[in-house]
């Protein structure tokens, strides 16, 4: 695209992103997410949750968890998808006080 004097947005790596879960090709989809961050675009909650739920769908778990921690360190506030996300995840796994941790920090 650059070539043709276009360049992608976090709009256009957010459909890349969801296309790559949905296919179940997670390892792709983390590789253009931290493509994306190298090229300068800032993930927005979006990013973060199309990846969060992409690991939670392959199974995960603690890289989902690890993505959600990241997101907010790096200032990106979760909305209540990416609560929701984490929160069915883990107590799909028998997680549940992990679950009822993250639906106590979603409540404060």
């Amino acid at each position: 695209m650059p070539e043709k004097g276009v360049e992608p947005d976090v709009i256009t790596y957010n459909a890349l992103t969801n296309g790559l879960c949905n296919e179940g090709k997670i390892k792709d989809a983390v590789e253009l997410f931290n493509l994306m961050v190298r090229r300068g675009y800032e993930p927005d909650v979006i990013s973060y949750t199309t990846l969060i739920n992409g690991l939670c769908k392959t199974g995960n778990t603690s890289m989902a968890v690890h993505v959600f921690k990241k997101m907010e360190q790096h200032g990106c506030k979760p909305n209540v998808v990416t609560y929701s996300t984490i929160i069915d995840n883990l107590c799909k796994h028998r997680l549940v006080n992990d679950a009822m941790e993250f639906l106590s920090e979603m409540l404060d």
